[in-house]
């Protein structure tokens, strides 16, 4: 259970969702089923989020959506290390500020480039692409 030393706050269903999904990838399980519901995955969350997206979670989110696409689109198939990589940003998004502690301040620069509308395209782009 990879992530549920985190913290109760975090939705009990969401984090079974999460273990879920590691231990199909773990099996081998990696198919176009899969990877539809981590995107589907990440659009609820950015929906929930969308009224405060802070810079921690905007980076967060661009490093699971760069992992989806990358595992996706990796000559490499299956490419297990993108969805895992994916998996723990989602993990970590899910982690409320005040719990996780660490500072985004000196990523400012970069979260500045990211925004909902544009990680909400990437993802349907990416839904795309998924065979």
């Amino acid at each position: 259970m990879l992530f549920h030393h985190q913290t109760d706050r975090i939705g009990v269903d969401r984090l079974n969702r999460l273990d879920d999904w590691i231990q199909r990838i773990g099996d081998g399980k990696i198919d176009g089923t899969l990877q539809n519901e981590i995107a589907d995955e990440i659009l609820v969350l950015l929906e929930q989020k969308k009224a405060s997206l802070s810079n921690r979670e905007k980076i967060l989110f661009a490093q699971a959506v760069t992992a989806l696409s990358t595992s996706i689109n990796s000559i490499y198939q299956p490419n297990e290390a993108g969805l895992r990589r994916c998996l723990i940003a989602l993990g970590e998004v899910m982690i409320p500020e005040d719990v996780l502690g660490e500072s985004y301040a000196a990523r400012d620069d970069e979260a500045k480039h990211v925004s909902y509308a544009m990680l909400v395209t990437t993802v349907k782009i990416i839904k795309a692409e998924i065979v």
